[in-house]
């Protein structure tokens, strides 16, 4: 009789697990990855604490998260599998992440240096996707594309923009951070 109980106690669990698990596996909503995929040199991660750490292949990186490529350096950064950031040498930005990898919402807010973007997946409905300069933001769906920011001789900040594949839209800013409603969509083999 005691062999019978523990066997259905068992069973019982078993069962338990194998469902908990069908549910996390199938379910509609997927945690969030943003790591460190590959890295050459030196990167600097300041969390929202100011706690401050040398990157490394396997790291994780979170909203809030600015992030400081040497110059002799650079990384490439995976987002829910199927997003990708190759940073330059000499590139600075920080992160802010939110939603599920099937809902994202991602701003690279790009201080300066150059960040190649790869989206191999076209978002879903409402998923948004953007590189914010200070002088403009990027906005897309599916594509490839690189912007630099860099500040001139006349100490004004630039924006480039390169379109590889897909479309970007842009929409400028003023130096205070207002949309001046000046928008336009670039595509591939287009340079702003």
């Amino acid at each position: 009789m005691k062999g019978k109980t523990l066997a259905i106690i068992g069973g019982a669990i078993v069962t338990v697990a194998v469902i908990t698990a069908v549910i996390l596996l199938t379910g509609e909503e997927s945690y969030r990855t943003i790591a460190v995929e590959a890295l050459k040199g030196v990167t600097i991660v300041t969390n929202e604490k100011t706690e401050s750490k040398e990157a490394y292949e396997g790291m994780h990186l979170y909203s809030g998260d600015d992030v400081e490529v040497q110059n002799d350096s650079n990384m490439t950064m995976v987002l829910d599998m199927d997003k990708y950031v190759y940073a330059e040498p000499g590139t600075h930005f920080w992160l802010e992440c939110a939603g599920s990898a099937d809902k994202s919402e991602t701003v690279i807010h790009l201080e300066e240096g150059s960040v190649l973007n790869r989206i191999k997946d076209n978002l879903n409905a409402g998923e948004v996707y953007q590189v914010d300069t200070p002088n403009s933001t990027m906005a897309v769906r599916g594509t490839v594309f690189r912007v630099t920011v860099y500040r001139g001789e006349d100490g004004l900040v630039y924006t480039d923009l390169e379109v590889f594949e897909g479309e970007v839209q842009v929409d400028l800013k003023t130096e205070d951070g207002e949309y001046n409603g000046v928008s336009e969509t670039f595509g591939p083999g287009e340079r702003a």
